[in-house]
């Protein structure tokens, strides 16, 4: 699970209120202001490998998996409903909490960032600061969508937002998902 490319820090699970058990990896110093990085859609806590060595000498590093994603639980949910941003938020505070971590700041990316607004709207006092990375702000993406081709470019955002199981089982359908993983990654990169 990437043990590798974080030396030095420790892997745990922490279990919420809610039951949902969150993997996190930490490398804390009591010394140094804590912060906390969340991943994007499709990735975990990994894809910040290459950025961590640059934040160890200033910042206690916290990285986890959203519910759902890498080692954290996937959480049954007959409407989607169990993976609102507003749970994953609080899956954050309880996370940072469990750490010992009263107040923090947070580095967010894609889906992840989307969790940062929900955090900063619903416990603005404990953040020091909030870095949203790759996101438009959810009402101008909506509002975008005039546009047939930028609707078709960011099919994902509202694909995804099915009710439960349609996404899953049409991800699951051709190849156990290497068909829409492929798609989405050709059509995202160059």
């Amino acid at each position: 699970m990437g043990s590798d490319l974080f030396p030095g820090f420790t892997q745990q699970y922490i279990n919420t209120s809610q039951g949902v058990s969150i993997f996190v990896r930490t490398l804390i110093d009591q010394t140094k202001p804590p912060l906390l990085l969340l991943h994007g859609f499709p990735q975990t806590h990994v894809e910040f490998h290459k950025i961590v060595p640059y934040l160890r000498p200033h910042f206690s590093v916290v990285l986890t998996d959203l519910r759902g994603y890498g080692a954290s639980s996937v959480v049954p949910s007959a409407n989607g409903s169990a993976y609102s941003k507003r749970l994953m938020a609080q899956d954050c505070v309880q996370v940072m909490t469990a750490l010992g971590f009263e107040k923090f700041s947070v580095v967010r990316h894609d889906r992840g960032a989307r969790v940062a607004y929900r955090l900063a709207f619903d416990n603005p006092e404990i953040l020091h600061k909030v870095v949203v990375i790759d996101i438009i702000p959810t009402s101008a993406m909506y509002g975008g969508f005039g546009d047939v081709n930028a609707g078709l470019r960011a099919y994902h955002w509202l694909f995804l937002a099915q009710p439960e199981p349609f996404p899953e089982r049409m991800i699951q359908s051709v190849g156990n998902g290497r068909l829409f993983l492929e798609h989405t990654f050709a059509t995202w990169t160059a």
